[in-house]
């Protein structure tokens, strides 16, 4: 099911799906921030700031997000990509591991031996982990389509 699977790209829909996929990883990451001032500062302060806020942290975000996509996803894209693996669950998977072993990578320096910190590593990596399964589900959808029988003409 992971291999072979008939789906076909163009560099065009790379392009978009790379941008998609940089300005979705953008659009998470400023909710997810949006959320924290929520919390933090409450209703009065979120409604009044919430505007100017978040389209700050949204062009803050953008550089490292188009980072993480183009430069750390792109040579496993293109590894998968060669390699006959053009599925959703394959994009998916490769969207999950790599940001869960950079993250948990990052933490375990911290960790020191304790239970909480060993935790606290796995939570925010899974985190990590779910937004970029999502924007390689995001460029996946983008960037592939079936391929177009010329012995049916189009409806």
């Amino acid at each position: 099911m992971l291999r072979g699977y008939t789906l076909q790209t163009t560099w065009g829909r790379v392009l978009l799906a790379l941008v998609g996929g940089v300005i979705m990883a953008a659009a998470i990451l400023t909710a997810y921030e949006l959320f924290n001032q929520f919390t933090a500062y409450g209703e009065e302060h979120f409604f009044t700031h919430a505007l100017s806020a978040g389209s700050q942290f949204f062009a803050k975000i953008l550089l490292p997000s188009a980072f993480g996509v183009i430069i750390v996803g792109g040579p496993f894209w293109l590894v998968a990509h060669f390699t006959g693996y053009h599925s959703w669950l394959t994009s998916i998977s490769i969207g999950f591991v790599i940001p869960f072993i950079m993250a948990f990578r990052m933490h375990s320096d911290f960790l020191h031996g304790s239970s909480e910190a060993l935790w606290s590593a796995i939570v925010n990596s899974t985190l990590f982990s779910l937004v970029g399964a999502v924007v390689a589900l995001t460029i996946w959808r983008i960037a592939y389509r079936r391929p177009i029988s010329m012995a049916t003409p189009p409806c």
